[in-house]
């Protein structure tokens, strides 16, 4: 889903962005609780970032380690994982869990 926004100064087409997605919710529930695993800080920001401002509790984690630890202190609906990190890659983790 897209939304328009201004038309471009220099060559009077609009440019499309996207526009915000409410969050997944069942009916009686909060808002999906998502971790963000990546090994690379900029990356597991940014996609941090997008989905809170699509309205979800997302928590950071910087390997599978670190996003094991967080598991098994609170639970989450989804693990949005990179593959390759160091301590524990991916695949791993999502073995584990």
């Amino acid at each position: 889903m897209f939304q328009a926004s201004d038309q471009d100064s220099e060559t009077g087409s609009s440019q499309r962005t996207p526009a915000p997605h409410p969050p997944v919710e069942r009916p009686g529930s909060h808002p999906s609780k998502i971790l963000v695993v990546d090994d690379e800080e900029a990356v597991c920001r940014l996609i941090a970032d997008i989905l809170r401002i699509d309205g979800y509790e997302v928590s950071e984690a910087c390997d599978g380690v670190e996003a094991l630890e967080q598991l098994e202190r609170e639970p989450f609906d989804v693990v949005l994982t990179d593959m390759i990190m160091p301590r524990m890659d991916g695949l791993t983790l999502l073995k584990t869990v």
